[in-house]
């Protein structure tokens, strides 16, 4: 069995398993008021349309098309303040990858910082459920993972936008501000700010171009 097929049946079966779940549940709530005039067990047409709304919510849907986007493989340039004064400029690559079936973006990133080779990966998906872009990072500079949640998207500015806090190497949390931006099919950008005292610093900016 392929990992898509394997990724597929695994989906399949976590519906299967929580719809009888619910069922179960209902039932067991029926017994327990049994006497009572009371029974709450689900009919066979709203078991049906249960299934069908959670078949539904399980597959990709129109806000999955941003990241259907930005799949493919980039060059970068990355500009990082990592002190005051002019950023440092370096050049990198990112490949980005639909998964299980479309449901999340796995990303690859690979740069240079501070004279070392910096490698990062990221995996990003829309909760139909939640309603919000939700997703994680990890990199070669830290043993950390960092979640980036309810993300929203900007129809009109074309960009996602997720406020973070992440631990500061001092202690702490870090307020973060994180934008990507799709200006066109083979163009998109990456922008870190961060909040310190009050004001907004940028850390971050990354220039994407597609390879083709």
């Amino acid at each position: 069995m392929t990992w898509k097929n394997l990724g597929r049946a695994f989906a399949i079966g976590a519906i299967v398993a929580a719809m009888s779940a619910s069922v179960a549940l209902a039932d067991q709530h029926a017994d327990q008021h049994k006497g009572k005039g009371e029974a709450p067990k689900m009919d066979p047409a709203g078991e049906t349309a249960m299934m069908a709304e959670m078949m539904k919510m399980a597959g990709p849907g129109p806000e999955h098309k941003t990241l259907e986007a930005q799949a493919g493989k980039w060059t970068t340039v990355t500009k990082s303040y990592m002190a005051p004064g002019e950023p440092a400029v370096t050049k990198g690559k990112a490949e980005y990858e639909l998964i299980l079936g479309g449901r999340f973006l796995m990303g690859h990133f690979h740069d240079v910082m501070m004279g070392q080779p910096f490698e990062g990966f990221s995996i990003m998906g829309y909760d139909r459920m939640a309603k919000s872009y939700n997703g994680y990072w990890m990199d070669t500079m830290s043993t950390g993972v960092y979640p980036m949640m309810n993300g929203v998207w900007d129809d009109a500015a074309k960009s996602m936008t997720f406020n973070v806090e992440w631990p500061s190497p001092m202690g702490g949390t870090m307020p973060l501000k994180m934008v990507t931006t799709l200006h066109g099919p083979d163009s998109m950008s990456f922008r870190m700010t961060m909040t310190h005292e009050g004001k907004e610093m940028p850390t971050t900016e990354v220039d994407y171009t597609r390879v083709k």
